[in-house]
């Protein structure tokens, strides 16, 4: 079950966090931001967002979940759930999700909408 229950690839991650690209874009793909502030900069109107998000990687593919709840299944049923001793380590410390942050500077372009003015992002201890 913890196999299934991981989060998968972020495909978007690297498109999205790059000049101009528009606010609702970078909310379609790292989610709702956990901080939001508004102010002025030399006289340019900035929309600061930050980000917390997971990436479950390569590691974390559909096929790559699906293997590995086959595997440990099939270990279960025949070792009477001793590998459980096994699995829920490896799934916790080696496969887990990885966690980033991200905080992205916005301001309002020509058109009315927010556009990212700057990116940056960094791994999150877990």
């Amino acid at each position: 079950m913890m196999a299934l229950q991981q989060p998968g690839p972020l495909g978007c991650r690297n498109d999205v966090l790059r000049d101009h690209v528009e606010r609702s874009v970078v909310i379609s793909c790292l989610g709702a931001p956990i901080a939001t502030d508004h102010h002025t900069v030399s006289g340019v109107e900035i929309l600061s967002d930050t980000y917390v998000y997971k990436d479950g990687g390569a590691k974390n593919a559909a096929w790559s979940k699906a293997g590995r709840a086959v595997l440990y299944t099939a270990g279960d049923v025949f070792t009477i759930f001793l590998t459980q001793l096994i699995w829920i380590p490896t799934e916790k410390f080696m496969l887990e999700a990885t966690k980033f942050g991200a905080s992205v500077d916005y301001a309002r372009a020509n058109d009315g909408k927010w556009h990212i003015r700057q990116a940056t992002q960094s791994r999150v201890q877990n």
